[in-house]
This record gives C-alpha cells, sequence and structure tokens, in this order.
C-alpha cells in the first residue's frame, strides 16, 4: 500500500512493508549532530527536527521497503489504489451488508 506525508514541506510517498511492534517513544536510533553521536527517540527526533509533538507516541510505527519508521498518525493513504489480495471471511460478510444497505436506501 502506498502512503504519503507533508510533515517535511512536501509530499513524499513511502511503500508500507509492515507495521512495527515498536512505537516512537521506545523506538531508538543513533544521529549524529556537529560530528557527536547520541541516541534518540522516533517522538524526540520529530519534535526537534520538524517541530511536531506527536499526539500517540504510543502507537505502532509503520516500516518502509527502506527500513525508514514513521508515526502513523502522520500518513495519508494514497487515493485510488487496488486490493489485490483476498478478504477475510468477516471482511466478505460486511461488504455484503454495506452493499445490500446502500442499495435498501435507494
Amino acid at each position: 500500500m502506498k502512503v504519503y506525508t507533508k510533515h517535511q514541506g512536501y509530499s513524499h510517498t513511502y511503500t508500507i512493508k509492515k507495521f512495527s511492534h515498536l512505537t516512537a517513544a521506545s523506538c531508538k536510533f543513533m544521529i549524529e549532530e556537529n560530528g557527536v553521536k547520541r541516541e534518540t527517540s522516533v517522538k524526540d527526533y520529530f519534535r526537534d527536527t520538524y517541530k511536531i509533538q506527536l499526539r500517540y507516541p504510543q502507537a505502532p510505527l509503520m516500516e518502509t521497503a527502506k527500513k525508514t519508521y514513521v508515526p502513523i498518525e502522520l500518513l495519508f493513504v494514497k487515493p485510488n489504489q487496488r486490493f489485490n489480495r483476498l478478504l477475510s471471511p468477516f471482511q466478505s460478510s460486511q461488504m455484503i451488508k454495506v452493499g445490500a444497505a446502500s442499495l435498501a436506501d435507494s
């Protein structure tokens, strides 16, 4: 599935690989500033770099195909994407109910 972000001042598209069990508060990585390496969390990185205070730092992160982690609250789903997998029986029954209800309202 393709998603995009706008927090960098422009639209950047990502392909979702999976949703991580890590959160913005718990996912830590090393960055280098002025020749000094230090550890930071995704939450602190977005606060310091983009001036974004995450509202849901305990929500799972999205992992991209290039091993980048992005908080899901900053993602927008690109429109008009096809879903080429089978739905679960529950999902199929819900789709049928919605379709039947829409026809009954017409």
